[in-house]
C-alpha cells in the first residue's frame, strides 16, 4: 500500500491507493503532474537513504544550486520512509521553499504543510531560509 494525495483546486485529499489495483508511475511523474504526490516507500522500509543521491543533495545544497536540487530532490522526497518524516524534516521544508520559488504553490503548500506536522523541533527554519 503506498500513501498518495490527491489535488483538486485548493481542497486537499487524502487516500490510500492499493498497489495491487492501481499501476502507479513512477515518483517524478506523479510528483509532476500536480494531480497525485505518492511517498512509495512509507509501508516499505522505515527510513530512507541512499548515500550517493544523498551526498549529491547535500553537495547541490551547499553550492546553492537550487535549479538542479529542484530537479533531484523530489524523487529523494518521495522515497522516504516514515521516520525521515521526523529526521529529515529539512527536506521536506527545502523542497516547499524550491516549489514556491518555481511558483508552483499548490506543492509548495503541500510540503509546508507536511513538515509543519511532523515538525517536533530540531528543525531550524531561519538556516533553511538562506
Amino acid at each position: 500500500m503506498a500513501c498518495c494525495w490527491a489535488f483538486e483546486g485548493h481542497s486537499q485529499q487524502k487516500t490510500f491507493v492499493n498497489k495491487g489495483n492501481i499501476a502507479l508511475s513512477s515518483p517524478d511523474e506523479n510528483i509532476n503532474s500536480g494531480t497525485n504526490i505518492f511517498f512509495h516507500n512509507i509501508n516499505k522500509t522505515s527510513y530512507f537513504y541512499d548515500k550517493k543521491p544523498y551526498e549529491n543533495l547535500k553537495k547541490l545544497e551547499k553550492q546553492q544550486n537550487w535549479d538542479l536540487l529542484m530537479e533531484k530532490l523530489p524523487s529523494y522526497v518521495l522515497s522516504f520512509g516514515i521516520e525521515n518524516f521526523q529526521e529529515d524534516l529539512f527536506w521536506i521544508w527545502r523542497l516547499a521553499m524550491l516549489y514556491e520559488t518555481h511558483d508552483e504553490m499548490e506543492k509548495a503548500r503541500f510540503f509546508y504543510r507536511l513538515a509543519l506536522k511532523h515538525h517536533h523541533s530540531g528543525l531550524d527554519i531561519a538556516t533553511i531560509r538562506e
